[in-house]
């Protein structure tokens, strides 16, 4: 349970923050601090002001302090630090915090039952069935027009009107009014999440939810709290029911052209940033029998022509497939991402198989790759080095079909650093001297200082690279040390070369 949404939940006394790391930390359990105690990560540790530790460790610490409190906030600058002033025991609030962590988890687990029936090949009313289960209410999913898709409306004493609904298949007109008129469904659009309502004098309350496929509203989540009283563990059911009605209705390639949808809901999941609890990201490995390896990279893959390129994707994945059999894939932003898992931490498996550009050069296609990492966690950032390797792969090396975010690592410090400052403050004086020297007596030697720069000591491929003989290389050199002064031995001046010829191919005035 994040960190974050265990204080908005603590309605108890007057719960403030004093210091916040990171918010979505995971809390595992809550318990008493004790003075002999090392803290360690993901326990929230109940103290009160006396008992608090002297020092904030290197690890991220989460502290609850029971009490009035005066500190020096630069002492638990490493801390999750609130405070709550209540009269109860610490006793008392690590009961309530470890319930709330409880509740949680048997929220997290009925999601998962969820998803393996809706990824068993069941049927709309089988998901019904559940999270009525789960919910103890009546549940109604309709679409625009009202038309009932699926309901669970059994033994429920108040539920004559919702009978006659289900015979007929459609809300009835009374109720759609009703519906209307409270504007229900617009507040839940209002909200982007669930919507609760319970009027003064309504025996019910109602959550309401909505139901997108590609963006476009298709369908309506109704539960009448009638047997059980709902809470926001419930909002909370609802809002992924309301996800996985959209992948049962849906049936588009993201989740049906995959082998197995459940493969590919969790991969999305990683990729939306959905999943931050690792001990839940290891159990789902486990359960999709995933065979992985220490070392994880993101590839994407993207064609010219859209229309071509999605009829395309699952005979390009099935390739890809053959090429890295560990690897899984899902349509994601217009992309085919693939999540490889190779046997070592550098990316020779791809750069050293010359088939893999091959097929991707005859059938029009680019592909890009992350660096290496080694949590599932990182998908998401990986998968942003993609989009960068693609925007700065196929400005810079246009006729390749394979770009590496490791490549372009320099360029994208530039524009970071660009957004703040002249790029231009930052060049070895130099390098801009040879450019200028260059425009001058049209002569190449910024390109060969790339070109040395880029495979130091080792002068056969410079020059092969260069079309030139050794001695031309070696004279070419040997002049800009004496005209300008460099020192190739100097491993801080070389840096220094580098990141200006880096931050130059950002520069379009040069």
């Amino acid at each position: 349970m994040k960190i974050e949404k265990i204080w908005s939940k603590l309605n108890e006394g007057i719960v403030s923050w004093v210091n916040k790391v990171n918010l979505e930390e995971e809390i595992h359990e809550c318990k008493l601090l004790k003075k002999s105690e090392s803290p360690k990560e993901h326990v929230l540790y109940i103290c009160n002001k006396s008992s608090l530790p002297k020092k904030s460790k290197n690890i991220t610490v989460n502290i609850l302090c029971i009490g009035d409190l005066a500190i020096d906030e630069d002492t638990y600058k490493n801390c999750n630090f609130i405070n709550c002033k209540t009269d109860k025991k610490l006793s008392e609030i690590e009961n309530i915090v470890n319930g709330m962590i409880k509740e949680s988890v048997v929220l997290a687990n009925n999601m998962f039952v969820l998803l393996n029936i809706a990824t068993s090949f069941a049927s709309l009313e089988r998901i019904t069935e559940e999270a009525a289960r789960v919910l103890g209410n009546p549940i109604l999913l309709v679409d625009s027009n009202y038309k009932i898709l699926s309901s669970k409306i059994d033994n429920v004493s108040k539920s004559s009107k919702l009978n006659e609904q289900k015979n007929l298949d459609y809300v009835l007109d009374e109720h759609i009014a009703f519906i209307r008129k409270s504007r229900f469904f617009d507040k839940a659009r209002e909200s982007k999440y669930p919507y609760y309502t319970k009027g003064s004098s309504d025996k019910e309350g109602w959550i309401t939810s909505l139901v997108f496929v590609h963006g476009i509203e298709v369908a309506h989540v109704v539960v009448i709290e009638s047997n059980r009283t709902l809470n926001d563990n419930d909002m909370e059911y609802v809002n992924f029911l309301c996800r996985i009605y959209s992948m049962e209705l849906q049936k588009n390639s993201r989740f049906g052209e995959d082998e197995s949808q459940k493969h590919s809901y969790f991969l999305s999941d990683l990729l939306d940033g959905h999943l931050k609890d690792v001990s839940v990201i290891k159990q789902r490995v486990k359960n999709l029998n995933w065979k992985t390896t220490p070392n994880m990279f993101v590839m994407t893959v993207s064609g010219v022509n859209a229309e071509i390129f999605d009829k395309k994707a699952q005979l390009i994945s099935k390739q890809i497939n053959n090429f890295f059999p560990y690897s899984r894939w899902i349509i994601h932003e217009g992309r085919i991402v693939f999540l490889l898992f190779l046997a070592g931490p550098t990316p020779e498996e791809i750069t050293g198989r010359d088939e893999v550009e091959e097929y991707l050069r005859i059938n029009n296609l680019n592909a890009s790759v992350s660096r290496c990492f080694h949590s599932f966690l990182e998908v998401r950032k990986h998968f942003d080095e993609t989009l960068i390797a693609t925007e700065f792969g196929t400005k810079f090396k246009p006729k390749s079909h394979v770009h590496f975010y490791q490549d372009y690592v320099c360029q994208h410090i530039g524009r970071i650093v660009a957004e703040h400052y002249n790029l231009k403050d930052f060049y070895h004086p130099a390098v801009v001297e040879i450019n200028e020297y260059d425009k001058k007596h049209k002569t190449n030697l910024l390109e060969t200082l790339k070109e040395y720069i880029d495979h130091p000591d080792n002068p056969t491929i410079v020059s092969e690279h260069l079309f030139v003989h050794k001695n031309t290389l070696f004279y070419r050199m040997n002049k800009m040390k004496e005209i300008f002064g460099i020192n190739l031995s100097d491993g801080e001046e070389r840096l220094k070369i580098h990141i200006t010829l880096k931050f130059m191919d950002l520069d379009s005035d040069l």
